[in-house]
């Protein structure tokens, strides 16, 4: 079962106060090994196209889009599927490569994988005096 969460957002016009808006939250497995951090969303019905990933100031935030048409020919009797926005965000505490980094959608599963930098060590020798 899908979760929803509520946020609140600030409008611009200054007669309207508080707008709500209905996000859904994908549900997420969190792999990790020394190489990369694999990430998987299950988003149904969300294609590639409508999929929106940005970092910025190690917040991971991810995007995506589903939406459901009726049949041609057909109209709806009942409906379950949800439809609207999800949207989930990460905060990453290890740095991550971006140009290594890279996101693939097939079955409404987003898998991501974040690419580790490895941290340059280096031997400080000590001498005496």
């Amino acid at each position: 079962m899908l979760k929803t969460e509520l946020q609140t957002q600030e409008t611009q016009n200054p007669t309207v106060e508080k707008v709500t808006k209905r996000y859904i939250t994908p549900s997420v497995n969190i792999y990790e090994t020394e190489e990369d951090t694999r990430i998987i969303l299950d988003m149904p019905g969300v294609d590639e196209k409508s999929v929106d990933i940005s970092y910025e100031k190690d917040v991971l935030t991810i995007e995506g889009r589903n939406s459901y048409q009726v049949p041609e020919g057909f109209e709806s009797m009942y409906v379950e599927f949800k439809t609207g926005d999800y949207i989930r965000k990460f905060n990453v505490n290890k740095p991550v490569d971006l140009e290594k980094s890279k996101a693939v959608m097939k079955n409404g599963k987003l898998t991501l994988h974040l690419a580790k930098i490895k941290p340059n060590t280096k031997k400080i020798e000590v001498k005496v005096e």
